[in-house]
């Protein structure tokens, strides 16, 4: 877990995180409310801590209160692959919990991050008490599993393609939040890498490409990028969806 063991175990404080989830908030009655409030617990990590590894076994399910969370797979020779990310609302951890007993990605904060977490052996019987939970659930899989599916369909883009979809993958992460830092992470060698399965120098050329093309323009410490040339760039893939990469519950 976290290197400085930071918990905040405040009743009020994890009900302030975990009810941020639509889910919880508008499908949990209020006895379930209260029953998981009092089994969950809160814990911050920082940028880039892991918080869960692909395969390690899946006790815990996780609700962000605030920050970004990145879930990835290692790929072929322990390249790093982006799946998709949670923000602020969104759950995961559960998708490996429901098939199996290890997870199926593994999950680093992207940024400084928020969240609160509870035994999956309290929170599956409490999903499958209460129909409408379990339905919603249900159809979020189904979402989870076309965005892996989108993703294998990227195979067929080209190098500039596949970056212009991964800028507008994080554009769409960090919509609420254009800072400095986010704008910095958007344009990461490292962050496209992964979400596109190409090398970070291919993607360094091709930042520089966008730059000469006006597509990316950074003066005075102001960025910005064409999002309508980066959409005309990829328009071709009808399947295209950068949202279902951040999917939310809000």
């Amino acid at each position: 877990m976290l290197s400085d063991n930071y918990r905040h175990n405040d009743l009020k404080y994890i009900e302030s995180i975990f009810l941020k989830n639509y889910i919880l908030k508008d499908y949990f009655t209020q006895q379930q409310k209260q029953e998981a409030a009092e089994n969950m617990r809160s814990e911050t990590y920082k940028k880039e801590e892991v918080i869960f590894h692909e395969g390690q076994p899946s006790f815990l399910i996780y609700f962000i209160g605030s920050g970004i969370v990145k879930l990835w797979k290692e790929g072929i020779h322990h390249v790093e692959q982006t799946i998709r990310f949670a923000k602020e609302g969104d759950m995961f951890g559960f998708w490996g919990s429901l098939e199996n007993n290890s997870y199926s990605l593994s999950a680093t904060a992207l940024t400084d991050v928020q969240l609160c977490y509870v035994k999956k052996d309290l929170f599956l019987p409490m999903v499958q008490d209460n129909f409408s939970l379990e339905v919603i659930l249900h159809d979020y899989i189904k979402e989870l599993k076309k965005t892996e599916d989108d993703l294998r369909n990227m195979a067929e883009m080209n190098v500039r393609e596949k970056a212009a979809h991964s800028i507008l993958v994080l554009l769409d992460v960090f919509r609420n939040c254009m800072d400095e830092h986010a704008y910095k992470t958007i344009l990461s060698r490292k962050e496209i890498a992964a979400l596109s399965a190409i090398s970070e120098d291919r993607v360094s050329k091709q930042l520089s490409e966008f730059k000469r093309e006006n597509i990316i323009k950074i003066s005075d410490d102001k960025i910005f990028i064409d999002e309508k040339a980066l959409h005309k760039i990829i328009n071709a893939y009808p399947w295209y969806n950068p949202s279902a990469m951040a999917f939310s519950f809000k």
